[in-house]
């Protein structure tokens, strides 16, 4: 490093000038890249878009469009560019995502948009509605206040008490038809009847306003004795560092679930559940982080010297300190523990404030921890709620949240 400075000293001024010039346009292009890459995400999305497993695996260019087309289904647009890297069946799949994964745009109607060329060969995504954008709204409003019933729970519990719930709420509806729409979220709450992706899509959709990871899945489903039974629609959550997998509707036995069909990894439900292949990716996800590998969430105050005070808890928490002294700042962290007898790769991430912030590989040594904090510039003199998302090898693990008044 000292080898640079000395030959950065031994330059001209206009070579020194022209250093700098460069250093600040490639600064520059970074900045404007990291905030187009933010403000690409669905800005009318009212909670964290990657609580979706379903987002996080699309393409880039998939999930640009998925962007577009929620922002545009939240504010009455007729149509959307498709990105020249989707192809027309991509674009038709990603009519029936949003259908599926994001059931509070019940305005949309799947059945009536479609895929059109339009001018020098690029495609289009036309939409069609069936509701005003107030009737929306209005339901938009009515599950947000709903999923407040259910959030503040660990992920496991929390998705427990939304399986439950609708469990005793909804009763199956054997004379369902694509005319009365009862497979939808709206629908399914103002009647309470539904078929599976009644079931399906309304877990997923009180999820996400709750603020845990799940996901809508579509697929084939067999007997116990391998004979096809029809098509169905279940769920998938990442529930303290596992994914786990839900079928609400076959649990549904009247006012007690049965819990036969609940919190079962993958390779369990891989032999009766069968995804299409869009959600092939998901087929037999199972713990990501062994068992020997624990974590622990921190929220630290620092007073610019030094951490002084904080708070600590596990999986998804809801932490608070009292109120910030002059020249104090929160720094969470992110606390890896390894009970094992050999290193744990992991790449850790964070999502705060619309950023991704990742570190390289590290291995967690066997037998010890590595802390991974935010950066202490993002908080400093700050005040509102927050909220941390922390990945491990781009997988969602938990989320820390907190008020500085």
């Amino acid at each position: 490093m000292s080898d640079c400075f000395n030959w950065f000293a031994s330059c001209s001024f206009i070579s020194k000038l022209l250093c700098v010039t460069v250093l600040l346009a490639a600064t520059g292009i970074l900045f404007f890249a990291l905030r187009a890459s933010a403000q690409a995400e669905p800005s009318s999305c009212p909670y964290d878009i990657h609580l979706s497993v379903t987002y996080d695996y699309l393409t880039p260019d998939q999930r640009l469009l998925y962007d577009r087309m929620y922002d545009a289904l939240r504010s009455g647009q007729s149509a959307v560019s498709v990105p020249q890297g989707v192809s027309r069946a991509e674009a038709e799949q990603m009519l029936d995502t949003i259908y599926n994964e994001a059931a509070e745009l019940c305005a949309y109607s799947r059945w009536e948009s479609r895929v059109a060329d339009v001018s020098g060969g690029a495609l289009e995504v036309q939409l069609a509605y069936k509701f005003p954008l107030s009737v929306q709204e209005q339901f938009i409003n009515e599950v947000a206040s709903l999923a407040r019933s259910f959030s503040g729970q660990t992920p496991y519990a929390g998705i427990e008490s939304i399986h439950d719930y609708l469990i005793r709420r909804f009763v199956y509806d054997t004379g369902w038809s694509f005319a009365n729409d009862t497979e939808l979220s709206y629908f399914a709450l103002k009647d309470n009847k539904a078929v599976c992706n009644g079931y399906a899509q309304t877990l997923a959709m009180l999820g996400h306003f709750a603020g845990y990871t799940c996901s809508y899945i579509d697929g084939s489903v067999y007997g116990d004795d391998g004979a096809y039974v029809g098509q169905h629609a279940w769920n998938v959550a990442c529930v303290d560092g596992r994914f786990l997998w839900y079928d609400a509707t076959w649990d549904d036995a009247g006012s007690q679930p049965l819990r036969k069909w609940f919190a079962l990894d993958g390779a369990e439900m891989a032999r009766t559940h069968k995804p299409d292949a869009e959600y092939s990716a998901f087929a037999l996800l199972k713990s990501y982080l062994p068992e020997r590998l624990s974590w622990k969430l921190y929220l630290d105050v620092n007073d610019g010297q030094g951490f002084v005070r904080g708070a600590s808890g596990d999986a998804s928490s809801a932490l608070s300190l009292s109120q910030l002294k002059a020249g104090e700042y929160y720094a969470p962290a992110l606390v890896l523990y390894n009970e094992g007898q050999s290193d744990f790769p992991a790449v850790v991430s964070y999502r705060l404030e619309g950023q991704t912030i990742s570190w390289g590989e590290y291995r967690v040594p066997a037998g010890s921890n590595i802390p991974f904090r935010t950066l202490a510039a993002q908080l400093q003199g700050k005040t509102g709620a927050f909220a941390v998302s922390w990945y491990v090898n781009g997988i969602p693990l938990c989320v820390c949240r907190w008020t500085v008044s």
